[in-house]
Order: C-alpha cells, then sequence, then structure tokens
C-alpha cells in the first residue's frame, strides 16, 4: 500500500478535550486513527515526504510562531452528511502564507483546504447528521497558539507523527 504523508497543526490546550470527546462520540474510527488537528497539506498535496519536510524546516526557521481561532461546529451547504467540522478563522493569513510555502508555490484555498477540524468525516462515519442535530449551535470561541508542524505519515489505517517543526 502506498505511504500517505500530510502537514498538520495538531489542536491543543483546552479545545482539544472538547473536541476529541466529540470526535470519539461521533466517529471513533477517525479519532482513533489520527488525533484532532488543521490539515495544512493533504495527502494528495504530499508527492514527496523529503521535500514536504525540508519546506516544513525551511518555513519553522523564518516563520513565527501565530494564532488561529477556534469558531463553532458546522457543516458545509448544510449537508452535515458531507462533513460535521469546528471552523478556524485565521485574522493574520499565517496558515494561507504557510501552506503556500509547504506547497511550493502559491496557492488558492479551496473549501476543503480552508483551515477546520474534523469532528465526523463521511468516509469513517455515517453519523453526520446525528452529530450535527447534537453539536449545532456549540461554539469554543477560543484562540489556539500554533508553535509546530507536524508531519504525518500512514500507509492505511493510523497515522503516525514522523517529524515535528518548530516555529521561529
Amino acid at each position: 500500500m502506498e505511504l500517505l504523508r500530510a502537514a498538520v497543526i495538531f489542536v491543543e490546550g483546552t479545545s482539544k478535550v472538547k473536541i476529541e470527546a466529540w470526535r470519539r462520540r461521533w466517529d471513533p474510527i477517525m479519532a482513533e486513527r489520527v488525533p484532532a488537528h488543521i490539515t495544512l497539506v493533504f495527502p494528495n498535496e504530499a508527492h514527496d515526504g523529503q521535500v514536504l519536510l525540508d519546506r516544513a524546516e525551511k518555513a519553522g526557521r523564518r516563520r513565527p510562531s501565530f494564532s488561529l481561532d477556534l469558531l463553532g461546529v458546522t457543516c458545509p451547504n448544510g449537508r452535515p452528511e458531507e462533513l460535521v467540522f469546528v471552523e478556524v478563522h485565521d485574522e493574520e493569513g499565517s496558515f494561507v502564507q504557510l501552506r503556500s510555502e509547504l506547497l511550493g508555490s502559491p496557492c488558492a484555498l479551496s473549501g476543503m483546504a480552508a483551515p477546520h477540524i474534523t469532528i465526523v468525516h463521511p468516509a469513517t462515519s455515517s453519523l453526520g447528521k446525528e452529530a450535527w442535530e447534537s453539536l449545532r449551535g456549540n461554539r469554543l470561541d477560543e484562540s489556539l497558539v500554533v508553535t509546530k508542524i507536524s508531519i504525518i505519515e500512514s500507509s492505511g489505517q493510523a497515522w503516525t507523527r514522523v517529524a515535528e517543526v518548530n516555529l521561529g
């Protein structure tokens, strides 16, 4: 099986406890495979793991830590069967800049690349509608200070952290 790689920001702090509880309740398979995170570079975008790591190390040396705002639970276009997630706001544009550096070229944020923390994914849970009914209106309204980037990989099931790069 092909080795998949991604660059992520793992959720830390007080929000992590609440988000992980939601994920374990509504998508236990995903919660078991990988901790709560915000994806910077998706597996289908990371074609060469060493290039991704080199770019992350280079970005880490020159990019300071930054904050992301964790907002409320939402779903795309009112369709919870597609995804239920925590909306993440990038006030300073640092997420977009870092993502562009890791991909190696200017990039547009597609809907899926907009920063978010997945609670329910249809590939691992059919409980999107139920989760949405239960979690609708829940808000975190907290800041997450991003101090490091993690490179993770998987050959099928669980994701493993293979490198961690500090910012600044």
